[in-house]
């Protein structure tokens, strides 16, 4: 059986008396980076299940867990310069919103 799109969610669930939060994920490259740091720091990270249609759980620390405030545009044109001074070019992303 194969998940739509709307389907294939990731979820971070954790509370306050657990130090170690799950996610869930469909997500390739957020699979791939768990998988990274499970192999790199296993007593901060991993691998619990999966669940055979595309979906992994790993457990991982909550410290490993951050929600930060977006770049300014000021910020984001500075680190571009920076960027393109020492010969880094932007990935050739597409728009793949629905």
């Amino acid at each position: 059986m194969k998940l739509s799109k709307v389907e294939q969610e990731t979820i971070i669930s954790y509370n306050e008396a657990k130090l170690t939060a799950d996610i869930y994920t469909h997500n390739a490259r957020l699979k791939q980076r768990l998988q990274e740091i499970a192999e790199q720091f296993p007593e901060e990270c991993c691998f619990v299940r999966d669940n055979d249609y595309g979906g992994v759980t790993y457990r991982i620390s909550k410290a490993l867990i951050q929600v930060r405030k977006l770049y300014s545009k000021e910020r984001r044109e500075m680190l571009r310069r920076q960027a393109l001074a020492s010969g880094r070019m932007p990935p050739n992303r597409q728009n793949k919103e629905p």
